[in-house]
């Protein structure tokens, strides 16, 4: 028997990574962390994502050295911006 309003649909599934965490204890050892998650979209145009699994894995050197310079460019650019100017209106 039928549910109510039970709609035969059709639809695509996919895994792939929506997070990647990349952790550097205070020696320098690196480590990364993918996050996936299941991507579901229906013919009805409904799509739904849910975490599946976390893969932990080693990382080259090399990239962690490029992630640093990057953040030190990014956090430089921030200390040399300049102070937002505050506006002040009479009452």
């Amino acid at each position: 028997m039928a549910e109510y309003k039970e709609v035969a649909i059709t639809g695509t599934r996919w895994t792939r990574t929506n997070k990647i965490v990349i952790s550097i204890d205070a020696l320098g050892a690196a480590a990364v962390r993918f996050y996936e998650e299941q991507i579901t979209t229906l013919s009805d145009g409904t799509t739904t994502n849910r975490p599946t699994e976390t893969l932990p894995s080693d990382i080259d050197a090399g990239l962690v050295a490029s992630l640093i310079a990057k953040y030190r460019q990014v956090a430089e650019d921030r200390d040399n911006r300049p102070p937002p100017v505050e506006v002040v209106t009479p009452e």
